[in-house]
Protein backbone atom coordinates (compact mmCIF):
# COMPACT_ATOMS: atom_id res chain seq x y z
CA UNK A 1 0.00 0.00 0.00
CA UNK A 2 0.83 3.86 -0.29
CA UNK A 3 2.77 4.94 2.39
CA UNK A 4 1.99 7.68 4.55
CA UNK A 5 4.19 9.66 6.98
CA UNK A 6 2.45 10.16 10.39
CA UNK A 7 3.61 12.21 13.47
CA UNK A 8 3.89 15.35 11.38
CA UNK A 9 1.67 18.64 13.29
CA UNK A 10 -1.56 19.09 11.19
CA UNK A 11 -2.16 22.07 9.94
CA UNK A 12 -5.40 24.33 9.24
CA UNK A 13 -5.94 23.70 5.61
CA UNK A 14 -4.88 20.37 5.74
CA UNK A 15 -8.55 18.91 6.00
CA UNK A 16 -10.70 20.61 2.93
CA UNK A 17 -13.39 22.33 3.68
CA UNK A 18 -16.00 21.13 1.62
CA UNK A 19 -14.71 17.67 2.54
CA UNK A 20 -16.08 18.48 5.71
CA UNK A 21 -19.48 19.98 3.78
CA UNK A 22 -19.87 16.23 2.70
CA UNK A 23 -18.90 14.42 5.49
CA UNK A 24 -21.50 16.01 7.48
CA UNK A 25 -24.12 15.46 4.97
CA UNK A 26 -23.21 11.46 5.21
CA UNK A 27 -23.51 11.65 8.63
CA UNK A 28 -26.65 13.38 8.63
CA UNK A 29 -27.81 10.72 5.86
CA UNK A 30 -26.94 7.65 8.57
CA UNK A 31 -28.58 9.09 11.35
CA UNK A 32 -32.04 8.40 9.24
CA UNK A 33 -34.37 5.46 9.83
CA UNK A 34 -34.11 5.05 6.16
CA UNK A 35 -30.37 6.02 4.83
CA UNK A 36 -29.97 5.85 1.58
CA UNK A 37 -26.00 5.08 2.66
CA UNK A 38 -24.42 4.15 5.74
CA UNK A 39 -20.99 5.90 6.75
CA UNK A 40 -20.55 5.24 10.12
CA UNK A 41 -16.83 7.10 9.35
CA UNK A 42 -18.55 10.48 8.27
CA UNK A 43 -18.94 11.53 12.04
CA UNK A 44 -15.44 9.77 13.45
CA UNK A 45 -13.82 12.19 10.81
CA UNK A 46 -16.03 15.12 11.62
CA UNK A 47 -15.27 14.64 15.59
CA UNK A 48 -11.58 14.72 15.04
CA UNK A 49 -11.18 17.54 12.92
CA UNK A 50 -13.61 19.77 15.41
CA UNK A 51 -11.23 18.09 18.45
CA UNK A 52 -8.02 19.18 16.00
CA UNK A 53 -9.72 22.57 15.25
CA UNK A 54 -8.27 21.35 11.59
CA UNK A 55 -12.17 22.79 9.66
CA UNK A 56 -14.93 24.97 9.92
CA UNK A 57 -18.26 24.39 11.51
CA UNK A 58 -20.89 23.36 8.76
CA UNK A 59 -22.78 26.17 8.49
CA UNK A 60 -26.99 25.69 8.76
CA UNK A 61 -28.06 27.66 5.88
CA UNK A 62 -25.44 25.92 3.30
CA UNK A 63 -26.88 22.15 4.58
CA UNK A 64 -30.64 23.65 3.92
CA UNK A 65 -29.28 24.56 0.31
CA UNK A 66 -27.36 21.69 -0.38
CA UNK A 67 -30.10 19.47 1.43
CA UNK A 68 -29.44 16.07 0.31
CA UNK A 69 -27.45 16.57 -2.82
CA UNK A 70 -24.25 14.46 -0.90
CA UNK A 71 -26.86 11.78 -0.15
CA UNK A 72 -27.86 11.51 -3.90
CA UNK A 73 -24.83 11.72 -5.33
CA UNK A 74 -22.94 9.48 -3.25
CA UNK A 75 -26.04 6.48 -3.22
CA UNK A 76 -25.43 6.61 -7.40
CA UNK A 77 -21.46 6.97 -7.71
CA UNK A 78 -22.14 3.77 -5.12
CA UNK A 79 -23.90 2.15 -7.27
CA UNK A 80 -21.88 2.67 -10.32
CA UNK A 81 -18.42 1.50 -8.81
CA UNK A 82 -19.97 -1.68 -7.15
CA UNK A 83 -21.38 -2.28 -10.82
CA UNK A 84 -18.36 -2.06 -12.03
CA UNK A 85 -16.24 -4.13 -9.60
CA UNK A 86 -19.21 -7.07 -9.64
CA UNK A 87 -18.63 -7.12 -13.45
CA UNK A 88 -15.58 -7.48 -13.02
CA UNK A 89 -13.50 -4.52 -12.81
CA UNK A 90 -10.46 -5.04 -10.07
CA UNK A 91 -9.19 -1.81 -9.86
CA UNK A 92 -10.74 1.90 -8.79
CA UNK A 93 -9.36 5.31 -8.19
CA UNK A 94 -11.09 8.10 -6.26
CA UNK A 95 -9.53 11.71 -7.24
CA UNK A 96 -9.23 13.89 -4.83
CA UNK A 97 -10.78 11.47 -2.33
CA UNK A 98 -10.83 13.66 0.34
CA UNK A 99 -12.60 11.92 3.49
CA UNK A 100 -14.37 9.51 1.48
CA UNK A 101 -15.14 5.81 3.19
CA UNK A 102 -16.05 3.79 0.46
CA UNK A 103 -12.60 1.54 0.86
CA UNK A 104 -14.86 0.70 4.27
CA UNK A 105 -18.35 1.16 4.11
CA UNK A 106 -19.13 -0.65 0.57
CA UNK A 107 -19.50 -4.52 -0.15
CA UNK A 108 -16.31 -5.02 -2.86
CA UNK A 109 -15.32 -8.10 -3.97
CA UNK A 110 -12.64 -9.49 -2.33
CA UNK A 111 -9.93 -9.06 -5.69
CA UNK A 112 -11.07 -5.35 -5.60
CA UNK A 113 -8.21 -2.39 -4.87
CA UNK A 114 -9.48 0.76 -4.26
CA UNK A 115 -6.67 3.83 -5.11
CA UNK A 116 -7.28 7.27 -2.74
CA UNK A 117 -5.45 10.18 -4.53
CA UNK A 118 -5.04 13.40 -2.40
CA UNK A 119 -2.88 15.67 -0.78
CA UNK A 120 -0.28 14.38 2.09
CA UNK A 121 -1.51 16.51 4.10
CA UNK A 122 -5.27 15.36 3.61
CA UNK A 123 -4.35 12.06 3.83
CA UNK A 124 -2.15 11.91 6.98
CA UNK A 125 -5.11 13.49 8.89
CA UNK A 126 -7.21 10.79 7.36
CA UNK A 127 -4.61 7.37 7.87
CA UNK A 128 -4.13 8.88 11.70
CA UNK A 129 -8.14 8.91 12.58
CA UNK A 130 -8.72 5.21 10.67
CA UNK A 131 -5.74 3.87 12.43
CA UNK A 132 -7.38 4.30 15.73
CA UNK A 133 -11.03 3.34 14.58
CA UNK A 134 -11.96 -0.25 14.59
CA UNK A 135 -13.53 0.11 11.13
CA UNK A 136 -11.40 -2.09 8.68
CA UNK A 137 -11.45 -1.68 4.35
CA UNK A 138 -13.40 -4.06 2.39
CA UNK A 139 -10.85 -4.33 -0.16
CA UNK A 140 -7.38 -3.83 -0.90
CA UNK A 141 -6.81 0.01 -0.32
CA UNK A 142 -3.99 1.77 -1.35
CA UNK A 143 -3.86 5.82 -0.56
CA UNK A 144 -1.55 7.79 -2.97
CA UNK A 145 -0.61 10.90 -1.42
CA UNK A 146 0.34 13.42 -4.37
CA UNK A 147 -1.36 16.81 -5.68
CA UNK A 148 -3.63 16.19 -9.08
CA UNK A 149 -2.30 19.39 -10.22
CA UNK A 150 1.69 17.64 -10.33
CA UNK A 151 2.07 14.47 -11.86
CA UNK A 152 -0.25 12.29 -10.23
CA UNK A 153 0.08 9.16 -12.25
CA UNK A 154 3.96 7.96 -11.34
CA UNK A 155 2.86 7.64 -7.77
CA UNK A 156 -0.17 5.88 -8.61
CA UNK A 157 1.46 3.56 -10.67
CA UNK A 158 4.30 2.98 -8.60
CA UNK A 159 1.42 2.23 -5.90
CA UNK A 160 0.58 -0.76 -7.87
CA UNK A 161 -1.66 0.58 -10.66
CA UNK A 162 -2.08 -0.99 -13.94
CA UNK A 163 -2.88 1.23 -17.11
CA UNK A 164 -3.47 -2.33 -18.93
CA UNK A 165 -6.62 -3.14 -16.90
CA UNK A 166 -9.74 -1.17 -16.74
CA UNK A 167 -10.10 1.08 -14.27
CA UNK A 168 -13.12 3.29 -12.58
CA UNK A 169 -12.20 6.84 -12.11
CA UNK A 170 -14.34 8.57 -9.09
CA UNK A 171 -14.17 12.71 -9.74
CA UNK A 172 -16.99 13.52 -6.95
CA UNK A 173 -16.79 17.08 -6.05
CA UNK A 174 -13.56 17.69 -7.61
CA UNK A 175 -13.59 19.46 -10.89
CA UNK A 176 -15.41 22.42 -9.58
CA UNK A 177 -11.93 23.40 -8.19
CA UNK A 178 -10.47 22.87 -10.73
CA UNK A 179 -9.92 25.65 -13.60
CA UNK A 180 -11.22 24.53 -17.09
CA UNK A 181 -7.78 23.74 -18.41
CA UNK A 182 -6.57 21.66 -15.23
CA UNK A 183 -9.64 19.77 -15.81
CA UNK A 184 -9.09 19.26 -19.42
CA UNK A 185 -5.02 18.23 -18.57
CA UNK A 186 -6.75 15.50 -15.73
CA UNK A 187 -8.95 13.92 -18.38
CA UNK A 188 -6.82 13.70 -20.91
CA UNK A 189 -4.05 12.03 -18.37
CA UNK A 190 -6.70 9.60 -17.01
CA UNK A 191 -7.75 9.03 -20.05
CA UNK A 192 -4.15 8.41 -21.42
CA UNK A 193 -3.77 5.67 -18.79
CA UNK A 194 -7.51 3.81 -18.93
CA UNK A 195 -7.78 0.68 -20.62
CA UNK A 196 -10.58 -0.27 -22.56
CA UNK A 197 -13.69 -1.43 -20.46
CA UNK A 198 -12.68 1.75 -18.21
CA UNK A 199 -15.67 3.85 -16.52
CA UNK A 200 -15.74 7.64 -16.01
CA UNK A 201 -17.57 9.46 -12.77
CA UNK A 202 -17.82 12.52 -13.02
CA UNK A 203 -19.82 15.32 -11.07
CA UNK A 204 -19.87 18.74 -12.04
CA UNK A 205 -22.39 22.23 -12.03
CA UNK A 206 -23.37 23.70 -14.96
CA UNK A 207 -23.36 28.08 -15.09
CA UNK A 208 -27.00 28.06 -14.68
CA UNK A 209 -27.20 26.44 -11.14
CA UNK A 210 -23.76 28.59 -10.08
CA UNK A 211 -25.31 31.70 -10.92
CA UNK A 212 -28.54 31.42 -9.18
CA UNK A 213 -29.08 32.88 -5.54
CA UNK A 214 -28.48 30.05 -4.15
CA UNK A 215 -25.30 28.96 -5.90
CA UNK A 216 -23.64 32.42 -5.31
CA UNK A 217 -24.66 32.15 -1.71
CA UNK A 218 -22.63 28.15 -1.67
CA UNK A 219 -19.77 30.04 -4.02
CA UNK A 220 -19.22 32.89 -1.40
CA UNK A 221 -19.16 30.58 1.14
CA UNK A 222 -16.98 28.52 0.11
CA UNK A 223 -14.52 30.64 -1.75
CA UNK A 224 -14.16 32.46 2.08
CA UNK A 225 -12.89 28.60 2.94
CA UNK A 226 -10.14 29.19 0.27
CA UNK A 227 -11.82 26.50 -2.09
CA UNK A 228 -13.48 28.68 -4.45
CA UNK A 229 -15.05 27.39 -7.63
CA UNK A 230 -13.10 27.74 -10.74
CA UNK A 231 -15.33 25.83 -13.20
CA UNK A 232 -18.64 25.11 -14.83
CA UNK A 233 -19.66 22.51 -17.49
CA UNK A 234 -22.85 23.10 -19.42
CA UNK A 235 -22.64 20.56 -22.39
CA UNK A 236 -20.88 16.93 -20.14
CA UNK A 237 -21.67 14.51 -22.96
CA UNK A 238 -19.98 16.61 -25.80
CA UNK A 239 -16.89 17.51 -23.39
CA UNK A 240 -16.70 13.80 -22.31
CA UNK A 241 -16.55 12.85 -25.95
CA UNK A 242 -13.79 15.10 -27.04
CA UNK A 243 -11.81 12.48 -24.89
CA UNK A 244 -13.03 9.34 -26.57
CA UNK A 245 -16.12 9.09 -23.40
CA UNK A 246 -19.70 8.32 -23.82
CA UNK A 247 -21.78 9.60 -21.40
CA UNK A 248 -24.67 8.64 -19.57
CA UNK A 249 -26.35 11.78 -17.72
CA UNK A 250 -28.47 12.46 -14.67
CA UNK A 251 -29.47 15.12 -13.41
CA UNK A 252 -29.53 15.51 -9.15
CA UNK A 253 -32.95 15.99 -9.52
CA UNK A 254 -33.84 13.09 -11.07
CA UNK A 255 -32.03 11.23 -8.49
CA UNK A 256 -33.84 12.56 -5.84
CA UNK A 257 -37.24 11.60 -7.87
CA UNK A 258 -35.79 8.01 -7.97
CA UNK A 259 -35.24 8.08 -4.48
CA UNK A 260 -38.39 10.12 -3.37
CA UNK A 261 -36.48 12.77 -1.71
CA UNK A 262 -36.83 16.21 -2.24
CA UNK A 263 -34.97 18.50 -4.68
CA UNK A 264 -32.04 20.20 -3.17
CA UNK A 265 -32.60 23.95 -3.24
CA UNK A 266 -29.24 24.30 -4.52
CA UNK A 267 -30.14 22.62 -7.29
CA UNK A 268 -33.87 24.41 -8.38
CA UNK A 269 -37.24 23.14 -7.29
CA UNK A 270 -38.88 24.13 -10.63
CA UNK A 271 -38.92 21.54 -13.01
CA UNK A 272 -38.59 24.54 -15.87
CA UNK A 273 -35.31 25.53 -13.77
CA UNK A 274 -32.27 24.78 -16.17
CA UNK A 275 -30.23 24.45 -13.80
CA UNK A 276 -28.29 21.26 -13.44
CA UNK A 277 -26.09 19.29 -11.11
CA UNK A 278 -24.47 16.50 -13.24
CA UNK A 279 -23.68 13.05 -12.62
CA UNK A 280 -21.99 11.21 -15.13
CA UNK A 281 -21.28 7.92 -15.77
CA UNK A 282 -19.36 7.10 -19.04
CA UNK A 283 -17.16 4.60 -20.72
CA UNK A 284 -14.79 4.73 -23.50
CA UNK A 285 -16.37 4.97 -26.65
CA UNK A 286 -15.34 1.73 -28.98
CA UNK A 287 -13.14 1.87 -31.65
CA UNK A 288 -14.91 1.01 -35.13
CA UNK A 289 -14.90 -2.19 -36.74
CA UNK A 290 -12.53 -3.56 -38.48
CA UNK A 291 -14.91 -3.51 -41.72
CA UNK A 292 -16.70 -0.43 -40.72
CA UNK A 293 -16.81 2.07 -43.49
CA UNK A 294 -14.21 4.40 -43.57
CA UNK A 295 -11.86 1.83 -40.95
CA UNK A 296 -10.83 -0.95 -43.75
CA UNK A 297 -7.15 -0.18 -43.45
CA UNK A 298 -6.69 0.95 -39.77
CA UNK A 299 -9.29 -0.66 -38.05
CA UNK A 300 -8.93 -2.37 -34.49
CA UNK A 301 -8.99 -5.62 -34.30
CA UNK A 302 -11.28 -7.30 -32.69
CA UNK A 303 -9.07 -9.44 -31.30
CA UNK A 304 -7.03 -7.19 -29.56
CA UNK A 305 -8.91 -6.46 -26.70
CA UNK A 306 -6.71 -6.66 -23.68
CA UNK A 307 -9.09 -6.58 -20.67
CA UNK A 308 -11.91 -8.81 -22.35
CA UNK A 309 -10.06 -12.21 -22.11
CA UNK A 310 -10.89 -14.14 -25.15
CA UNK A 311 -9.81 -17.76 -26.35
CA UNK A 312 -6.03 -17.71 -27.18
CA UNK A 313 -5.28 -16.80 -30.54
CA UNK A 314 -2.73 -19.12 -32.89
CA UNK A 315 -1.35 -18.49 -35.79
CA UNK A 316 -3.77 -19.31 -37.80
CA UNK A 317 -6.34 -16.77 -36.69
CA UNK A 318 -3.95 -13.79 -37.88
CA UNK A 319 -4.59 -12.44 -40.74
CA UNK A 320 -2.18 -10.95 -42.61
CA UNK A 321 -2.69 -6.83 -43.48
CA UNK A 322 -4.92 -6.78 -40.21
CA UNK A 323 -3.41 -3.67 -38.20
CA UNK A 324 -4.18 -3.21 -34.57
CA UNK A 325 -4.69 -0.37 -32.80
CA UNK A 326 -2.38 -0.18 -29.28
CA UNK A 327 -3.70 2.10 -27.16
CA UNK A 328 -2.05 5.27 -26.05
CA UNK A 329 -0.03 6.10 -22.63
CA UNK A 330 1.28 9.78 -21.88
CA UNK A 331 5.25 10.20 -20.40
CA UNK A 332 5.31 11.99 -17.72
CA UNK A 333 8.79 13.57 -16.34
CA UNK A 334 8.84 11.27 -13.73
CA UNK A 335 8.67 8.58 -16.36
CA UNK A 336 11.49 9.90 -18.46
CA UNK A 337 14.05 10.20 -15.39
CA UNK A 338 12.89 7.29 -13.23
CA UNK A 339 13.43 4.91 -16.12
CA UNK A 340 16.86 6.57 -17.64
CA UNK A 341 18.05 6.89 -13.91
CA UNK A 342 18.23 2.74 -13.69
CA UNK A 343 18.35 1.46 -17.88
CA UNK A 344 19.87 4.66 -19.28
CA UNK A 345 21.43 7.41 -17.18
CA UNK A 346 22.46 10.00 -20.22
CA UNK A 347 21.91 13.79 -19.08
CA UNK A 348 19.88 13.97 -21.51
CA UNK A 349 17.07 11.71 -20.43
CA UNK A 350 17.67 12.68 -16.49
CA UNK A 351 18.21 16.80 -16.57
CA UNK A 352 16.33 19.16 -17.74
CA UNK A 353 18.95 21.72 -17.97
CA UNK A 354 20.40 20.30 -21.22
CA UNK A 355 20.38 23.43 -22.88
CA UNK A 356 23.79 23.64 -23.47
CA UNK A 357 24.63 20.38 -25.68
CA UNK A 358 20.83 20.69 -27.30
CA UNK A 359 19.01 23.39 -28.72
CA UNK A 360 15.69 22.40 -27.20
CA UNK A 361 16.64 22.76 -23.21
CA UNK A 362 13.58 19.84 -22.99
CA UNK A 363 14.33 16.70 -21.42
CA UNK A 364 13.83 13.33 -23.62
CA UNK A 365 13.21 9.85 -23.19
CA UNK A 366 15.58 7.43 -24.37
CA UNK A 367 15.15 5.31 -26.96
CA UNK A 368 15.09 1.91 -24.96
CA UNK A 369 12.06 3.80 -23.21
CA UNK A 370 10.44 4.62 -25.91
CA UNK A 371 10.78 0.88 -27.53
CA UNK A 372 9.65 0.27 -23.99
CA UNK A 373 6.56 2.11 -23.91
CA UNK A 374 5.57 0.31 -27.51
CA UNK A 375 6.23 -3.18 -26.11
CA UNK A 376 3.95 -2.45 -23.57
CA UNK A 377 1.33 -1.40 -25.54
CA UNK A 378 1.92 -4.47 -28.06
CA UNK A 379 2.04 -6.76 -24.88
CA UNK A 380 -1.59 -5.58 -23.09
CA UNK A 381 -3.38 -5.05 -26.69
CA UNK A 382 -2.29 -7.99 -28.54
CA UNK A 383 0.34 -10.49 -27.84
CA UNK A 384 -1.30 -11.16 -24.43
CA UNK A 385 -4.34 -13.16 -25.86
CA UNK A 386 -1.60 -14.55 -28.64
CA UNK A 387 0.00 -18.31 -28.12
CA UNK A 388 3.83 -16.97 -28.77
CA UNK A 389 6.20 -18.88 -28.01
CA UNK A 390 8.94 -16.13 -27.84
CA UNK A 391 10.66 -13.31 -30.47
CA UNK A 392 13.32 -14.12 -32.81
CA UNK A 393 14.33 -10.89 -33.46
CA UNK A 394 13.89 -7.14 -33.40
CA UNK A 395 14.68 -5.28 -36.82
CA UNK A 396 15.33 -2.15 -38.67
CA UNK A 397 14.48 0.21 -34.96
CA UNK A 398 14.60 3.68 -35.90
CA UNK A 399 13.86 6.87 -33.38
CA UNK A 400 12.94 9.07 -35.82
CA UNK A 401 11.71 11.87 -33.33
CA UNK A 402 12.74 12.81 -29.94
CA UNK A 403 10.08 12.54 -27.24
CA UNK A 404 9.58 15.11 -24.74
CA UNK A 405 7.94 14.94 -21.24
CA UNK A 406 3.95 15.00 -21.85
CA UNK A 407 3.53 13.36 -25.03
CA UNK A 408 1.19 11.00 -25.19
CA UNK A 409 1.95 7.96 -27.61
CA UNK A 410 -0.06 6.15 -29.75
CA UNK A 411 0.96 2.41 -31.36
CA UNK A 412 0.07 0.28 -34.40
CA UNK A 413 1.18 -3.21 -34.77
CA UNK A 414 0.37 -4.58 -38.51
CA UNK A 415 0.79 -8.27 -39.33
CA UNK A 416 2.94 -8.15 -42.58
CA UNK A 417 3.39 -11.67 -43.35
CA UNK A 418 3.29 -15.36 -42.14
CA UNK A 419 5.34 -18.07 -42.39
CA UNK A 420 3.82 -21.68 -42.05
CA UNK A 421 6.84 -23.80 -43.00
CA UNK A 422 6.77 -25.76 -39.61
CA UNK A 423 3.69 -27.96 -38.56
CA UNK A 424 3.83 -26.57 -35.29
CA UNK A 425 4.28 -23.14 -35.17
CA UNK A 426 4.37 -20.45 -37.63
CA UNK A 427 7.08 -16.94 -37.88
CA UNK A 428 4.89 -14.02 -37.88
CA UNK A 429 6.51 -10.77 -39.15
CA UNK A 430 4.87 -7.72 -37.58
CA UNK A 431 5.26 -3.95 -38.31
CA UNK A 432 5.50 -1.36 -35.52
CA UNK A 433 4.83 2.30 -35.05
CA UNK A 434 5.04 4.40 -32.57
CA UNK A 435 3.46 8.36 -32.99
CA UNK A 436 2.83 11.36 -30.76
CA UNK A 437 -0.18 13.42 -32.87
CA UNK A 438 1.10 13.08 -36.68
CA UNK A 439 4.59 12.32 -35.15
CA UNK A 440 5.96 9.09 -35.76
CA UNK A 441 8.76 8.53 -33.30
CA UNK A 442 9.66 5.00 -33.75
CA UNK A 443 9.16 2.29 -36.08
CA UNK A 444 10.26 -1.35 -36.02
CA UNK A 445 9.99 -4.55 -37.07
CA UNK A 446 9.29 -7.89 -35.11
CA UNK A 447 9.65 -11.64 -35.57
CA UNK A 448 7.54 -13.53 -33.37
CA UNK A 449 7.13 -17.48 -33.02
CA UNK A 450 3.34 -18.27 -32.62
CA UNK A 451 1.55 -21.73 -31.81
CA UNK A 452 -0.35 -23.07 -34.96
CA UNK A 453 -4.16 -24.14 -33.92
CA UNK A 454 -3.89 -28.09 -33.15
CA UNK A 455 -0.57 -28.27 -33.62
CA UNK A 456 -0.35 -31.43 -31.46
CA UNK A 457 -2.63 -33.32 -33.88
CA UNK A 458 -0.55 -31.99 -36.87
Amino acid sequence: MGEVTRGNPFAPGDISATAILAAAGRMAESRRPDPLINDPLAEVFLTAAARRRLAPAVDDDIAHLLGDMFTLRSRFFDEQLLRFAEAGGRQCVILGSGLDSRTHRLDWPSRTTVFEIDRPGMLEFKEAVLAGSPNKPTCRRVVVPTDLTNDWTAPLIRGGFDPGEPTAWLAEGLLLYLTAEQGNQLLTTLTAHSASGSTLLVEHVNHAAQSAQEGRTVAKLVATLGEPWLSQLDEPTRWLARFGWTADTHDIRDLAATHNRPVPPFAGTDPSDDRRVWCLAAEQAAPPAPNAPGSASTATSPLTDPNQRRNILYADDLQVGTTIDLGQYTLTGADISTFAGQWDPQRLHTDCDVGATRPSDEMIASGIHTLAVFQRLAALRAYRDWSIIGCRSIRDIRFTNPIAAGATLRGTLRIAEATYSHPQHALIRLSGTLAHGETTVLTAEFDVYVHRMHASSM
